[in-house]
């Protein structure tokens, strides 16, 4: 999970290549964290404000849109589906496939 997290990171505007099923999930769980943790922040420290969680939607926004841009090219597909909620969660699930237009299949191990 550090990893994925290092790599959405350190890929945080990086639209181009691939990124796999699992380096997409962790990076999600590591949202669901961040922003469970900045919501009880927000109300142990502000009762009536979410700064704290607007703050931590605004780092992870553009990593986020990346990641599964990425993610999507893994899948063999481009990344606008990600505007097709339906659509773009079953290509999420869907397995790495081989070396593509978007590059070769990362951690060929693996997916």
């Amino acid at each position: 999970m550090i990893e994925s997290v290092k790599s959405g990171f350190a890929k945080y505007s990086d639209y181009k290549g691939r990124a796999t099923r699992s380096e997409y999930w962790y990076w999600y769980l590591f949202t669901i964290i961040l922003i469970s943790l900045a919501g009880i922040l927000d109300v142990e420290i502000s009762k009536n404000s979410s700064f704290i969680t607007d703050i931590a939607e605004l780092v992870i926004l553009l990593p986020t849109i990346c990641v599964g841009i990425r993610r999507m090219h893994d899948s063999g597909h481009r990344g606008w589906w990600l505007l097709c909620p339906i659509v773009n969660f079953i290509f999420l699930l869907s397995p790495s496939v081989e070396d593509n237009q978007y590059g070769t299949r990362p951690y060929r191990s693996s997916n």
